[in-house]
């Protein structure tokens, strides 16, 4: 299985004019002491650098290639010795990079220079996992991977020690869905499709589905799982001509679907709600109502609701998860926009904000992440409650990145454009039962990647530490 390192290099090509015609249109006169008759200084470089062909130090290197043209025994091609702070090869690299990830092999730091994947202080390592897009990742408890995705229809993988093993859920083109796995280890999916909410878990063995609820929403229902292994679904159905929002919960028992209101009111924001179920299998809903963000609860055996954030701002979401303690988390992202004085010009602003529900209210802090450049898109939560952000970088570089506070919230890049993911357009992360983060990542050219942050137990000593 080829393993890539989400690591991003950047190379400075130096290509001039090498013939007399310069490719410039200017009309070039050999004046220096090489063999060749080109001598000028044209600007003919990919990157625009000046270049010229002079050989300083004889030694068949131009300027346009060579790093030290006063040197002969530098120059593209040489033998480069590692250890004596020189690159005598011009590689960027002191010794021989025989795998071009940045570190020197034959003697050097890297302990595998034909694995680009291999280097001190690799972090993130990425797979292709399988043909597909649009995948959901979630963790069973005893660590195994489950990715729910499409591809001719809609298809369940596992990870297993052999590798990726896939089955199809259900046929056909099939709308919005969620996806969770219960503690034992069997699916449970929620889509809408065809004017119905629909349900399918592979408890008995083989994917069986039904239709739960009829609904012309286009929004895919929330769904969780209790330790009972039953499902819970939250779905918000709006009447645009009576000008109100219904979100609705409706759970199975027994073979029997039963559905109770949440809340009952004006249009809602935004058409999305998020969902989760506490350790005590109390219900918790977010979602955005006239500004604010709003969360329910049924702890006390009926829905009662309350204001988290009286102006969460444009665009803004949430997240919501329980940890082991079966305390429940929410994350959200607050925007804002502020006009400059004596300027029409418009200046936007977001904050990052977690809490913990905890005796009958919300315990809210800031969240030290400030990466201007990166978006959260995704947060999870662990079994120690820890919150993991999985993040997107639209411009220069389509680009995912990952931070929590073991990197100290700065933003870890774990795919990007150099990684086979220039059109990659949706990431979903989790963390295993070792604390490990992995995340699967659509890479915009139906294929479903796989990474996982740190130096696994796997056989192969990834960042040459001496230690798997």
């Amino acid at each position: 299985m080829s393993l890539l390192l989400v690591e991003t290099i950047a190379l400075l090509a130096c290509e001039g004019d090498r013939s007399g015609g310069g490719g410039d249109g200017d009309i070039d006169v050999d004046v220096d002491s090489d063999s060749d008759a080109d001598s000028d200084t044209d600007t003919g470089t990919s990157t625009g650098i000046p270049c010229t062909d002079t050989d300083e130090d004889k030694d068949g290197a131009s300027l346009c290639t060579d790093c030290d043209d006063s040197n002969p025994s530098v120059h593209p091609g040489a033998t480069d010795e590692w250890g004596n702070d020189v690159d005598e090869d011009c590689d960027g690299v002191d010794g021989i990079d025989g795998d071009g990830d940045g570190y020197a092999g034959g003697g050097g730091p890297d302990c595998d220079d034909d694995d680009p994947a291999i280097h001190p202080g690799a972090v993130w390592f990425v797979e292709r996992a399988f043909d597909g897009h649009a995948p959901k990742l979630q963790i069973d408890a005893a660590g195994m991977l489950h990715v729910l995705y499409d591809f001719g229809g809609l298809r369940h993988a596992r990870k297993a020690e052999s590798g990726w093993e896939s089955e199809l859920v259900l046929a056909g083109d099939l709308g919005e869905r969620s996806f969770r796995v219960d503690g034992d280890g069997f699916g449970h999916v929620a889509h809408l499709t065809l004017g119905e909410i629909s349900y399918a878990t592979n408890r008995g063995g083989a994917w069986l589905a039904e239709d739960v609820v009829p609904l012309e929403e286009e929004v895919a229902p929330l769904l969780a799982v209790d330790a009972a292994a039953e499902p819970h679904l939250v779905y918000a159905d709006t009447d645009p001509e009576a000008g109100s929002t219904e979100i609705v919960h409706v759970a199975r028992a027994g073979g029997t679907w039963t559905p109770d209101v949440v809340a009952f009111g004006g249009i809602i924001d935004a058409p999305y709600v998020w969902f989760a179920l506490d350790g005590a299998g109390d219900g918790h809903v977010a979602w955005v109502q006239g500004g604010a963000l709003v969360h329910a609860t049924d702890e006390s055996g009926g829905w009662v609701a309350g204001t988290i954030e009286e102006e969460l701002g444009e665009w803004g979401w949430a997240a919501l998860g329980a940890g082991a303690d079966g305390d429940m988390r929410i994350f959200y992202v607050k925007r804002w926009a502020e006009v400059g004085p004596g300027t029409d010009d418009v200046e936007w602003f977001q904050s990052y904000r977690q809490g913990t529900w905890i005796a009958d209210a919300w315990d809210i802090e800031d969240v030290g992440f400030a990466d201007d450049d990166y978006e959260p898109v995704e947060a999870t939560f662990d079994r120690d409650g820890a919150l993991h952000l999985w993040l997107f970088l639209d411009s220069p570089l389509r680009r995912m990145g990952y931070a929590s506070d073991a990197t100290g919230w700065a933003a870890e890049p774990v795919l990007d454009g150099a990684d086979e993911c220039d059109e990659c357009v949706r990431i979903s992360g989790g963390v295993d039962g070792a604390g490990v983060p992995n995340f699967v990542a659509d890479d915009g050219k139906n294929h479903t990647m796989h990474g996982w942050r740190g130096d696994g137990p796997d056989g192969v000593d990834r960042d040459c530490d001496g230690v798997d």
